[in-house]
This record gives structure tokens, C-alpha cells and sequence, in this order.
């Protein structure tokens, strides 16, 4: 699924913009304490400034790649954003593969997905038009196993939407309750998760004393070549 066409969806429906206001805040909280220092990249969701402009690259309105072949050099960059990336791809696993190689040692990952399990699969939103098929979407478990298996550490995480998929602002106001009574009883039944992946890794720090002067310099994040997919 087209990752521009679901951005559409959030920015234009009522349902869209109750779970993008969950995932803004969200992203916002951890944005706020990993993004300001070193390289950060948002992939996808251009319409979801995450971080200020000045301090961060967006694809594609900055460099145009794909997340399956992402053009970063090993070891470039601090923090990857990722909203509903892995369900616009049929290639998760590579996904956070290349994040993987990307990142330095102790760069974070902050991504969100749709929860195939949710009640919003009975409202039959995961149709592949609006929202990306339920097949599409990566339960959380396998999330963990797949980001285990690659090195990932899951340092915290976050439940969001725990309404019904209902479609008018009346409808969400009359179901909001839910949103304490799920977080309590039924957490992993949320519409979407939000997840932070930490690369754990024997790497080099920069000394405290040599950051001044690497911040009077341009910041650069370093390209490979391009790599061609065979279509």
C-alpha cells in the first residue's frame, strides 16, 4: 500500500485524525529526547512534521529511496521515524534489516503499525483501499521476534485507539471511554502500537569535549550509491 494514500487517510477522516493526534503525541514525546542530537530521518507520513525541519531529513521530500534499499551508509545515522512504514512494504524484515545497518551503535528506531487484531479488523477498515490489508499489518509478536532476531532491544513501547473503527467526531466522543477501560483490561487489543527499538552494540562515543566542535561544522549524513532493484 501506498504509504501518500495513507497519509491521506489520517489527514482527512475523523477516525484518522483521532489515532494521528495518539501517534503525534507519541512521537513527539520521544522525538523531543532522541531527536535533537546527530543525524534523524523520517520515512514516510510527509504531513507528520515529527521534528523541526532544520534537524532532520524526510523521505521523499529530502532524498528520494526505499525503505527496503535505503541509500544511508553503515553506521550514519541517530534515529530513524518510521510511522506505518513496515505495512506499506511487503518486506518488513528487510526494513528493519537496513534500519539496522543505518543506524550507530546505540540509535533508536521509533515506528508505529496497525494492529491486525484490533476491532477494527471486525469493522472491516484493513480492506487494502483506506488502510492496508490485515495480512499487511505486523502483530506486535512477530514485530518482537523479527526485531530480536535482527539485534534490536525493544526499549518501551505504547497502546493507542482502543475505539471502535466509527467514522463520525459524535461516535468517538461517545466511545473515548474506552480508551482508559482498554489500556487496563485489554491492552493488546489497541487499533496501533507504537514501538522503540534500541541497537545495542559495541561502538565509538564521541567525547563530550569534542561535540562543540563537531556542531560548529555543517551536519552531513553520508550516501552510498544508489542501489537498483530489478523490477
Amino acid at each position: 500500500m501506498n504509504y501518500l494514500k495513507l497519509n491521506q487517510w489520517f489527514e482527512q477522516s475523523n477516525l484518522g485524525l483521532y489515532l494521528a493526534r495518539q501517534e503525534k503525541d507519541f512521537f513527539g514525546t520521544l522525538t523531543g529526547r532522541y531527536g535533537l542530537l546527530g543525524a534523524s530521518v523520517q520515512f514516510g507520513m510527509p504531513d507528520w512534521h515529527l521534528l523541526p525541519v532544520c534537524s532532520m531529513m524526510q523521505v521523499p521530500d529530502d532524498v528520494r529511496m526505499t525503505p527496503e534499499a535505503m541509500a544511508w551508509a553503515d553506521a550514519s545515522l541517530d534515529l530513524l521515524i518510521l510511522p506505518h512504514i513496515l505495512e506499506c512494504s511487503g518486506a518488513p524484515y528487510q526494513i528493519l534489516a537496513e534500519s539496522w545497518r543505518c543506524l550507530k551503535p546505540g540509535g533508536r528506531v521509533l515506528l508505529s503499525g496497525f494492529n491486525p487484531h484490533s476491532l477494527w479488523r471486525l469493522g472491516r477498515c484493513f480492506d487494502g483501499k483506506q488502510l492496508p490489508h490485515a495480512h499487511q499489518c505486523l502483530p506486535l509478536p512477530l514485530l518482537k521476534r523479527y526485531a530480536a532476531d535482527i539485534g534490536f532491544t525493544i526499549e518501551s513501547g505504547r497502546f493507542m485507539a482502543y475505539v471502535p473503527a466509527v467514522h463520525s467526531e459524535r461516535a468517538l466522543r461517545r466511545w473515548r471511554f474506552m480508551e482508559a477501560a482498554g489500556n487496563r483490561w485489554w491492552p493488546h487489543a489497541s487499533a496501533a502500537y507504537g514501538v522503540v527499538l534500541l541497537k545495542r552494540q559495541a561502538g565509538m562515543t564521541i567525547l563530550p569535549e569534542l561535540q562543540e566542535k563537531l556542531a560548529e561544522k555543517e551536519d552531513a549524513v553520508v550516501l552510498t550509491p544508489a542501489k537498483v532493484r530489478a523490477d
